[in-house]
């Protein structure tokens, strides 16, 4: 969304990757319900499956639709780690 307010929406790669975005509140609450036991691993997300293109373009909509959806190709991105990793060590 804040993307999506400053005008500019960008998605790496084809934007066709899938995910089931789930609000931070859930998912800290699954957090807390499952840290004492159960798996190593657990899959959680929300009920609904988006491309990745499809979440941009329901961002730019909530924000009025006139913000642009850029595409980036992988290469560069990932071309470009190193040089934002030397300038923030989180990436």
């Amino acid at each position: 969304l804040r993307m999506a307010k400053n005008g500019v929406v960008v998605s790496v790669g084809s934007g066709e990757n899938k995910t089931n975005p789930i609000h931070e509140h859930d998912l800290a609450k699954f957090c807390v319900d499952h840290i004492e036991q159960g798996p190593d691993i657990l899959e959680v997300g929300g009920p609904e499956v988006y491309t990745r293109s499809q979440i941009a373009e329901l961002a730019i909509k909530a924000t009025g639709g006139s913000a642009q959806h850029l595409y980036l190709p992988e290469t560069i991105v990932k071309g470009s780690l190193p040089l934002l990793q030397f300038y923030d060590q989180n990436f």
